[in-house]
């Protein structure tokens, strides 16, 4: 008896072109989310910065160009955390609270004496204050990775496995 060959396997099937209502349903759905939180963006919460992927991710259930936007932030997201890990790792952990403890003072006396409305000043600046705290995060992150390989280098050298305080 010969070997048979196998069976080709069957085409993939394609998807149509065409627009369906689930594709329209899906654009609705997706740029209202998106729009949604360009609106709410200047009210203090995270608007944007997570309703924009959500909105994002929606559309790139069905949208090719929406999976290659998702694919860009995605890119350029960890280029940032790349420079700001490397930014951090050059700063002091004794930085972050005087910096913080200046950002809301400024943003008090900005309320409190500056010409703008206090309602105002108060809403912006907690999105105002995301870059500072995310520095204040990467920092605090570098300095717990720091001292995990100082640890594990400790262990090593030591030959040992049991447990041994960090600081």
């Amino acid at each position: 008896m010969e070997p048979r060959e196998p069976e080709p396997a069957p085409p993939a099937p394609v998807r149509p072109r065409f627009w369906t209502a689930r594709r329209a349903w899906i654009l609705i759905a997706g740029t209202t989310v998106v729009i949604t939180g360009v609106i709410v963006s200047p009210l203090p919460g995270p608007g944007l910065s997570i309703l924009g992927p959500i909105g994002f991710g929606i559309l790139a259930t069905e949208f090719a160009w929406a999976r290659y936007a998702m694919a860009r932030m995605n890119k350029q997201e960890a280029a940032v955390r790349v420079y700001a890990d490397r930014v951090a790792g050059q700063i002091s952990r004794w930085f972050i609270l005087p910096v913080v403890l200046a950002y809301w003072a400024g943003v008090w006396a900005l309320a409190t004496y500056g010409p703008i409305k206090p309602v105002i000043v108060w809403a912006l600046s907690s999105p105002a204050f995301i870059p500072v705290a995310y520095l204040s995060l990467r920092i605090a992150k570098a300095r717990a990775k720091r001292r995990a390989e100082r640890h594990a280098a400790f262990i090593r050298a030591a030959g040992t496995t049991t447990p041994v305080p960090l600081d």
